[in-house]
């Protein structure tokens, strides 16, 4: 009872603030690492009040380009490190020490939660095949990786990647009647290429597509598996998916919303399906949400989430800067992503990735962010942050 009275108190004083304050959850060399990457976020428990925030650990010279210069390179030397993870039960108001979940080259990797067997699905790229990861305990432990098994059909390679961030589990209450036939699947963002690899994080990627990795509710006693299934138009990377609420009954209709690579980047792409992300059928780019477009790199990972169902509520996380990494936007939509009305800066100074969680019963989200002010990358920091607090001082978004 005293631990759910501090959380109820600590969530009211945060929501007293005149803006949410940023609590830094990794820096570098406080830790092992002299550099912290591309963070993703992630609940845990029914309540929503355990949280996951990942990060991943770089031993290189240079976490980001200044911004005084913005034309200097990257660190050459290679990204060696790891993946470390924090954790929290308390909805983000306190969080334990970090935890090295694995050690080794890596890169890309996505998280999402079963809420049916209280587990965690953790895909990670690595020099070998993408490794999954599962744990049963809310993220204390981890199981021994096994290898992903699967490729997207031709013509697309097995030059696959996760996205940053997090999954989705499809459930009943979005489709029409509160029955999706599909309830309990898994969805995961990925990469996947129809040609050689990716050179780098700047330029078009014409053999770039978004594409999901997708694990159907099994029968009783039997393991999951996975497949893939629908892919984004040409020249998406990193993307996160949303199910929206359908007015027919049968499979759940899902938002993909990706970093834009194409020869005409800033502003985002999008997809929707209405089978369960087995195709994508509606393609575009989203003019009202923009990406920044530096000299180093094309666009950042930005993260969706659902809020609510009535009303309701998706929100959009990203710098709203077309031509630096700054100025971090929460945006929500009131008609499944189709426009962002509402707008709130929640850190004016430069920030890059970001990934966002939904708390409790949807007055809270969490945003875990890259930010800082001699780079972008300075730290990873979490803000709670009140719905009410973004749409009580909106502004206007301008298309």
């Amino acid at each position: 009872m005293l631990s759910v009275i501090f959380l109820v108190t600590s969530l009211i004083s945060v929501a007293k603030t005149t803006d949410p304050e940023l609590s830094t959850v990794f820096k570098p060399h406080d830790g092992k690492y002299p550099c912290y990457r591309q963070p993703a976020l992630l609940t845990t428990n029914a309540q929503r009040t355990h949280l996951l925030v990942f990060a991943e650990g770089r031993f290189v010279t240079s976490c980001a380009p200044p911004f005084e210069n913005p034309s200097d390179g990257r660190s050459k030397t290679n990204e060696d490190g790891g993946l470390e993870m924090r954790r929290s039960e308390d909805s983000g108001v306190t969080w334990l020490p970090a935890q090295t979940v694995f050690s080794g080259n890596i890169d890309f990797y996505t998280v999402v939660w079963d809420s049916r067997t209280n587990t965690v699905y953790l895909m990670l790229q690595t020099t070998t095949p993408v490794l999954i990861f599962t744990s049963t305990d809310e993220g204390v432990t981890w199981s021994k990786p096994i290898p992903l098994a699967v490729y997207p059909p031709p013509p697309f390679s097995k030059a696959i990647k996760p996205a940053v961030g997090h999954g989705i589990e499809v459930i009943d209450n979005l489709c029409s009647n509160s029955n999706c036939s599909d309830a309990g699947t898994l969805l995961m963002p990925f990469v996947c290429a129809n040609g050689s690899s990716h050179p780098g994080d700047n330029g078009s990627c014409p053999s770039c597509y978004a594409c999901v990795l997708k694990s159907d509710l099994p029968k009783a006693n039997q393991n999951r598996t996975w497949t893939f299934s629908g892919i984004a138009q040409q020249y998406t990377r990193e993307s996160q998916l949303v199910q929206t609420i359908s007015t027919d009954s049968g499979l759940s209709h899902i938002y993909l919303n990706g970093r834009n690579f194409s020869p005409m980047p800033g502003h985002r792409f999008f997809a929707r399906s209405t089978d369960g992300a087995n195709q994508f059928t509606k393609f575009g780019i989203d003019s009202s949400l923009i990406e920044p477009v530096t000299r180093s790199w094309t666009g950042v990972v930005c993260s969706v989430s659902r809020i609510s169902t009535i009303p309701s509520r998706i929100v959009f996380s990203g710098p709203d800067n077309s031509t630096v990494r700054s100025n971090f936007t929460l945006r929500l939509s009131y008609d499944e992503g189709y426009t962002w009305p509402v707008s709130r800066v929640l850190f004016s100074g430069l920030s890059s990735y970001s990934d966002t969680a939904v708390l409790g019963n949807g007055d809270y989200i969490a945003v875990v962010l890259e930010n800082g002010e001699e780079t972008f990358a300075d730290r990873i920091s979490v803000a709670i942050v009140p719905v009410s607090w973004i749409e009580r001082k909106s502004t206007r978004t301008i298309s």
